[in-house]
């Protein structure tokens, strides 16, 4: 907090003095007293960018909206300007987000105006959007022409480089062609890129995508000064694969069906086999029940059949019933099964089911078809 309150002082009090009067020289003599050479370069780019200006300074006293009353006018340089007064008298205050958005607001009116744009540069700095900021100053220096640039050039040059050091790169090649490149949500560009990306140094999540193409995913660190690579080979997603049907033709490929799923046929086929299964267990246990009721075994002198072996009459007639449910669910499973696999099977001359027929009798219950 220190460097900022010097850095505070320095500015307002060379503001207030643009003819380099004692003021001027007391605000110097305290940013070099308490700020370190980074810090002091990253000021010279406030106040250049102030000491241009004198109606600026002087024309804002009091809240922005006065000084914008004071100077209406109609021609777009004439506004900027009014905005520009405007961003400076909030950076006063130390309302950097509501400068930068008169600065923007400036910038769209006058987008020639180097002033500006170092005004918004600053700005941007000082909220700590390194990139925004690198990109204004390296525009403004690309024009040495500029009176306000060649006046000033050493002091943006500093300013440039103080930036830069807060600065990383990030350069991602690979394949397919027009992936998108996204840094922690954020597109930022796609594949290939044409030079290295501009990011604040820190870590950050690299996210590549493209439609039909499995995703990458990366945590990427960005060190000072450097560029770090990348290189990604998105992996295209396989085409779902047709399903298979009895009754395929030649060349590997299915034809076309239509009806009921494959998994409802092979289900009900299941169940069918399964009560059928059941039934001819409980016949058979059925039948073993019925001989021991017919054995010798189940006569004693003075007493009836069905006082001796009651249970075993019991357990038969239960296996009983148990063998006409199971026959009578294993026709209807069967059926369903037979008419869902003929409502599914593609029509070529080949294929396809031939329907039997049904029988039941006390004992089982059985259908039957040709392929």
């Amino acid at each position: 907090m220190k460097h900022r309150s010097l850095i505070d002082l320095g500015l307002l009090e060379v503001r207030s003095s643009l003819n380099g009067g004692r003021a001027a020289r007391r605000g110097l003599a305290a940013l070099r007293r308490g700020c370190p050479p980074a810090l002091l370069a990253a000021w010279l780019l406030n106040a250049t960018s102030a000491s241009a200006e004198p109606r600026a300074v002087g024309a804002v006293s009091g809240p922005p909206a006065a000084a914008g009353a004071a100077r209406a006018d109609s021609t777009p340089a004439a506004r900027s300007e009014l905005l520009l007064e405007q961003g400076m008298a909030l950076r006063r205050l130390g309302k950097d987000e509501e400068a930068l958005r008169a600065f923007e607001e400036a910038a769209a009116l006058d987008p020639e105006s180097t002033r500006v744009r170092v005004h918004l540069a600053a700005t941007q700095q000082a909220l700590g959007h390194w990139a925004e900021a690198e990109t204004l100053l390296r525009e403004v220096l690309q024009e040495p022409a500029d009176p306000y640039v060649h006046r000033h050039r050493a002091t943006l040059e500093r300013a440039l480089d103080f930036v830069a050091r807060h600065l990383g790169g990030l350069l991602v090649a690979g394949q397919p062609v027009g992936a998108v490149v996204r840094v922690d949500g954020r597109s930022l560009g796609s594949l290939p890129l044409s030079e290295a990306l501009r990011l604040p140094v820190g870590s950050y999540q690299l996210d590549v995508l493209r439609a039909g193409y499995y995703p990458v995913h990366r945590s990427v660190s960005i060190t000072a000064g450097g560029v770090l690579r990348e290189s990604v080979e998105l992996t295209p997603v396989p085409a779902a694969a047709a399903p298979s049907a009895p009754g395929a033709v030649a060349g590997g490929q299915a034809p076309a069906a239509s009806g009921s799923p494959t998994w409802l046929s092979w289900t009900l086929t299941g169940l069918a086999t399964g009560a059928a299964v059941t039934t001819g267990v409980a016949l058979a246990v059925r039948n073993q029940h019925a001989s021991r009721w017919n054995s010798p075994a189940c006569l004693e002198s003075g007493r009836r059949r069905g006082e001796v072996c009651a249970a075993e009459l019991d357990a038969g007639k239960s296996a009983e019933r148990l063998a006409y449910g199971g026959g009578i669910a294993s026709v209807l499973l069967a059926a369903g099964a037979v008419l869902s696999w003929t409502w599914w099977a593609p029509e070529t001359p080949d294929a396809g089911l031939a329907w039997t027929g049904c029988s039941l009798t006390w004992r089982a219950g059985a259908c039957s078809a040709s392929f």
